[in-house]
């Protein structure tokens, strides 16, 4: 038996086992394509404290995935959703004051907002040129920053859906 015959079979066997191992144990079926059975995994979670954010209720957790936004009830850690739309991975979130909306940043250079009750996408907010790696609203909910790896920081008029203000300056 040649070397490339022994890899090819070990490959099918590892293969085989992570496919028994995922039909095996129950899976969400938040956001799968239309025929897939399950997901391997979901996804890796973005990189910074922004990644990870509760509901100003405690109730939800929100994660900011390379898939998506995982939705968790905080008190049983159960998943209630994957969040999907952004085309790149999601680095940041941040739910509005009143726990209605969420807003997600993304390698994608958008920002998205989406109606926390149904996971519908309600505007994309886009300027940011690199990565939008923060997000936060401001007390009152008028308003979004949105920091991002093209050394800006943008306040938006949610509203209107259009920048407030461009603070610039950043080294980095």
């Amino acid at each position: 038996m040649t070397a490339q015959s022994v890899v090819g079979i070990t490959l099918l066997q590892v293969g085989f086992l992570f496919v028994n191992a995922s039909l095996a144990r129950e899976e969400n079926p938040f956001s799968l394509p239309e025929g897939a059975l399950t997901r391997l995994g979901k996804g890796e979670i973005g990189f910074n404290d922004r990644a990870v954010a509760y509901s100003p209720d405690g109730a939800r957790l929100a994660v900011a995935t390379s898939i998506g936004i995982c939705l968790y009830d905080a008190r049983t850690g159960a998943e209630m959703a994957l969040i999907a739309g952004h085309t790149r991975h999601v680095l940041a979130v941040s739910f509005s004051p009143d726990g209605s909306t969420l807003a997600s940043g993304s390698r994608d250079n958008t920002i998205r907002l989406w109606d926390v009750s149904s996971g519908d996408a309600m505007d994309t907010l886009k300027g940011h040129t690199r990565r939008v790696t923060a997000v936060s609203f401001s007390p009152d909910g008028s308003t979004l920053a949105s920091g991002s790896w093209d050394n800006t920081i943008r306040l938006w008029d949610l509203a209107g859906g259009q920048t407030k203000a461009t603070l610039t300056g950043h080294a980095s």
